[in-house]
């Protein structure tokens, strides 16, 4: 998102990740200005948080929401780090 209040579900997924040793949530923001107490992590989504926050590439499935380039970059992300093709999954836009 590009700023915190724009985190949709935030609730939910910070709650199934709380419940949870499958699911990792990583919220992101884009804008969030220089003194918002937003102590998550700021900057775009790239291919060192993917491949960070990656465990077994075999056993990950991965979800790709947004405009179509950025879906379109981070599946070629999971496929360039072995994510199986039957565990990416994608809602893109534009």
């Amino acid at each position: 998102a590009q700023q915190p209040e724009e985190l949709i579900f935030r609730e939910t997924f910070e709650a199934i990740d709380a419940a949870s040793s499958w699911f990792d949530y990583i919220p992101t923001v884009t804008r969030a200005v220089e003194d918002d107490p937003w102590t998550g992590r700021r900057g775009r989504i790239d291919d060192a948080l993917i491949s960070g926050a990656l465990g077994d590439p075999a056993s990950t499935w991965f979800f790709a929401c947004g405009p179509a380039a950025f879906v379109k970059g981070m599946l070629g992300v999971a496929e360039a780090l072995g994510v199986p093709k039957d565990h990416r999954t994608k809602e893109q836009w534009g």
